[in-house]
C-alpha cells in the first residue's frame, strides 16, 4: 500500500494558487514519509503552482506514482518542474498539467 494513498486530491482542499519552491531540494536525511508529507502540505489540492515543483530524493527509497497523487490536481507551473534522483516503480504523471511557464529556468 502506498504512503500516500490516504492523501489523494479528493482529500485536498481546493486551493487556486499555492506559492510552490523557490528551488530547493526536500533534505535528503527526512524520512521517506516525511518528505511525502512536506510535498502533500505544499501542494495538495493546487491548481496553479506561482514558483516550481521540485522533487529531488537521492538515495534508494522506491516511490509509486500513487505516493504523488497529491499533484493530481497542478494544471500550471510558473517556473520549472524538476524530477530528479527519484526511484520510482512506474510512471510519474500528472494528468491534469496544461502548461509549464518557465519564467525562471535552470541552467546545468
Amino acid at each position: 500500500i502506498s504512503l500516500a494513498a490516504s492523501v489523494t486530491s479528493a482529500a485536498c482542499p481546493n486551493r487556486d494558487l499555492c506559492d510552490g519552491l523557490r528551488i530547493r531540494s526536500f533534505i535528503s536525511s527526512t524520512t521517506k514519509e516525511d518528505f511525502l508529507q512536506a510535498m502533500s502540505d505544499e501542494f495538495c489540492g493546487c491548481k496553479v503552482v506561482d514558483r516550481s515543483i521540485n522533487i529531488n530524493r537521492p538515495g534508494n527509497e522506491t516511490y509509486s506514482s500513487r505516493d504523488f497523487d497529491f499533484l493530481s490536481s497542478v494544471e500550471e507551473i510558473g517556473d520549472t518542474l524538476l524530477i530528479q534522483n527519484l526511484n520510482l516503480t512506474d510512471n510519474l504523471t500528472l494528468p491534469n498539467l496544461r502548461l509549464i511557464r518557465g519564467r525562471n529556468l535552470l541552467e546545468y
